[in-house]
């Protein structure tokens, strides 16, 4: 096989590209949780769609981001079809920082995305949300459910500067 690479436009995603990933807050301590970059974080094709989660930058905050990109033929392998940002303000308001997503999507084509959130009021904890490809609005995703709550401050810096999280 021969790989080939192309860029797919989403439009303007961020409200800053041009800076890096803001650290993440967290309740009870100073230190903030490493975001890390904007890489690719999970890949799933499925019925045709390359799904992908990475991370974004929107209003001082990190965000999960997932898209869809529906596959059209070898002279254009992607189009944007559809994406939008895990912003998971139903967990602790405004300034909730989603991190790290990943994804799995059944055959009825339910995705399912796992993420870590944190906030100034919220330790970093374990969240999912979903979306019905088939029948929820476009650039949507349903309210955020708990996988596990975080207990206490993280804090782990192994010898290096970064509070570093999620890999």
């Amino acid at each position: 096989p021969t790989l080939t690479q192309e860029f797919v436009s989403m439009g303007d995603i961020e409200t800053n590209a041009s800076i890096g990933l803001p650290d993440a807050q967290q309740l009870g301590i100073a230190d903030r949780i490493e975001t890390n970059d904007r890489r690719l974080l999970d890949a799933v094709w499925h019925n045709h769609s390359i799904w992908c989660t990475f991370q974004i930058e929107r209003n001082g905050l990190t965000k999960a981001y997932w898209v869809k990109l529906r596959t059209v033929s070898s002279a254009e392998l992607a189009v944007f079809a559809d994406g939008g940002a895990i912003a998971a303000e139903d967990i602790a308001g405004n300034g909730t920082s989603t991190l790290y997503p990943a994804l799995a999507i059944n055959s009825r084509g339910i995705v399912v995305f796992g993420f870590s959130a944190s906030a100034p009021t919220i330790y970093a904890g374990a969240y999912v949300t979903l979306r019905d490809d088939v029948n929820d609005p476009k650039g949507m995703v349903r309210g955020s459910q708990v996988v596990q709550e975080g207990l206490a401050p993280y804090k782990r810096y192994y010898g290096k500067p970064e509070n570093r999280w999620g890999d």
